[in-house]
C-alpha cells in the first residue's frame, strides 16, 4: 500500500534542492546523517524554532 506518491513527497519537501530517491524522498548525504546521531531531539527543535 502506497501512502505517499513520489510527487506528494516532493511537494512536502519542496525546499530540498538536492538529489532524491526514486520514491521522492530527499537523498541526504551520509556524513550529515552521521553528524545528526549526536543531536538530541531538544536541540533539533530549538534550531527549527529559530527558523534555520
Amino acid at each position: 500500500m502506497i501512502f505517499n506518491t513520489p510527487e506528494r513527497v516532493a511537494t512536502l519537501t519542496r525546499r530540498y534542492q538536492g538529489e532524491r530517491f526514486p520514491d521522492g524522498r530527499p537523498h541526504v548525504p551520509g556524513d550529515l546523517l552521521e553528524r545528526m546521531w549526536l543531536v538530541t531531539t531538544k536541540e533539533a527543535w530549538a534550531v527549527l524554532r529559530r527558523g534555520r
